[in-house]
């Protein structure tokens, strides 16, 4: 099987989902990501901002950490510390993501 049809499949499964259990799974994967030691030690963490049925991991941000999101460049993707003063904004692929140069 491909990568594009494993991927096609995997969000097709999890588009379906109910949101009972969608919140039920979101639960358990930020559960497991707090008792985590990784996550324990860190002080920088990169998450993303969720679209549609995806792990909500914003809520990880009560954490007292920093945190940085990806933003796609021409040269790559690049992570930027968040900051609450600056609203994210919608890149051509849909994602909310840091604006230009933040």
């Amino acid at each position: 099987m491909m990568k594009s049809e494993i991927r096609k499949m995997m969000l097709e499964r999890r588009n379906t989902s109910s949101k009972k259990e969608l919140n039920r799974k979101n639960k358990s994967i930020i559960q497991e990501i707090l008792a985590d030691d990784r996550f324990k030690r860190a002080e920088t963490v990169a998450i993303y901002y969720p679209m549609g049925n995806e792990v909500n991991l914003l809520t990880l941000m009560k954490d007292h950490k920093r945190f940085a999101f990806p933003k796609v460049e021409p040269d790559g993707i690049h992570f930027y510390l968040f900051d609450p003063h600056i609203k994210f904004v919608k890149s051509k692929f849909g994602v909310m993501e840091p604006p230009q140069g933040e």
